[in-house]
């Protein structure tokens, strides 16, 4: 199974929008319950996953 070929638009905006409510909503709720290493990991994770998957699409696109 290709996997590189199974991103496409629809897949990179469910994915933009998730990593947007990780490194916001997320973020926010974690740092007023005091939990600022998780705030801070949620951002990180939430930032990394909307880089990784636009690469993942990028690629898809040249490739396919």
């Amino acid at each position: 199974m290709n996997i590189i070929g199974l991103f496409d638009k629809y897949l990179l905006i469910l994915v933009i929008i998730q990593g947007l409510i990780t490194s916001f909503i997320d973020y926010k709720s974690f740092k007023r319950a005091g939990m600022n290493r998780t705030a801070r990991t949620a951002k990180v994770i939430g930032s990394s996953e909307i880089i990784i998957s636009f690469l993942m699409y990028l690629i898809a696109n040249k490739l396919y």
